[in-house]
């Protein structure tokens, strides 16, 4: 998940926003938009975003397993917005999924 700052790995759970649908319980960790944390492309995501510059927590975006995407057999496509919960109240919400994991 892009959540920016620091962040230990938390259970949080995941449905597409606006939707009833099922929900995911999932592990959400955090990492920065830099090189050692990424690929050499920090601020490119997986879906040909860019995150802008200067971002903050303000920049609701979300990156996924694999495994949770369609194209790989998952329920959630880039674009769609997934209701985050369980984290804490400044970061749970809605985000967009713009990215996948390494």
């Amino acid at each position: 998940m892009l959540l920016l700052g620091t962040a230990a790995a938390r259970t949080a759970a995941l449905r597409k926003a606006n939707k009833t649908s099922s929900v995911y319980t999932v592990t959400a960790t955090a990492y920065g938009a830099v090189a050692g944390q990424t690929d050499s492309r920090p601020f490119l995501t997986a879906d040909n975003s860019r995150i802008p510059r200067g971002y903050g927590s303000h920049t609701r975006w979300l990156a996924l397993s694999r495994d949770l995407l369609k194209p790989w057999g998952g329920p959630f496509d880039f674009g769609d917005k997934v209701r985050v919960a369980g984290i804490s109240p400044a970061l749970d919400g809605v985000y967009t999924v713009h990215d996948t994991m390494n």
